[in-house]
């Protein structure tokens, strides 16, 4: 009798050119859109983390929609609103592993269409998100990666963490930075 064991996992597409992943030279009056998978306490940090890049970035508030859940991908038409206004996006959070992926398959969408974007996910769900990427030939798709899980955190921690990753974001956005690198060395566009 022979056992045969099978991979359950997916294969990683063939099919699919290689996109380079959308980058800005500047966060100076640059739009950034937010895509909330309306996972509680989302909208807080990702408000901190906007005004963070305005006040040290200078960049401007863009396009902000928020799904009915965290379990389907966003709408079409919103990804084509933000690619009129340009800019760039945030798309999160994923604290599991049906919001992480949605999460990341919205911001695999968005730079498919060339829009730079950052999704927010915690470390909990990395290796789930790298097989996807893996799995969609979106290995690119830059990632902000947070503890998990960021609800834990009061409401003045989970500011000051969006404070302290603001520049990580900047950086992603800028490709300056990709998951998993060393940290760079940030300095602040505004001065």
């Amino acid at each position: 009798m022979t056992l045969e064991m099978l991979d359950p996992r997916v294969a990683p597409r063939t099919d699919a050119p290689a996109v380079a992943t959308p980058q800005l030279v500047s966060l100076i009056g640059t739009p950034i859109a937010v895509i909330d998978n309306n996972k509680p306490r989302f909208d807080l940090f990702v408000k901190a983390l906007l005004d963070e890049l305005r006040d040290r970035h200078g960049s401007e508030p863009g396009l902000s929609f928020r799904k009915p859940n965290a379990t389907n991908s966003a709408p079409a038409a919103w990804y084509d609103l933000i690619a009129e206004q340009g800019g760039a996006v945030i798309v999160g959070w994923g604290d599991c592993g049906s919001c992480s992926t949605y999460s990341f398959l919205d911001g695999a969408e968005l730079v498919r269409r060339g829009i730079p974007t950052v999704v927010v996910i915690s470390e909990a769900f990395t290796t789930l998100i790298s097989m996807l990427a893996e799995s969609q030939g979106s290995e690119n798709v830059p990632r902000l990666v947070l503890p998990h899980p960021p609800t834990d955190l009061d409401d003045q921690e989970l500011i000051n963490l969006a404070k302290e990753r603001a520049p990580e974001v900047a950086a992603l956005l800028r490709g300056e930075h990709s998951p998993g690198s060393a940290t760079p060395d940030f300095d602040s566009e505004i001065g």
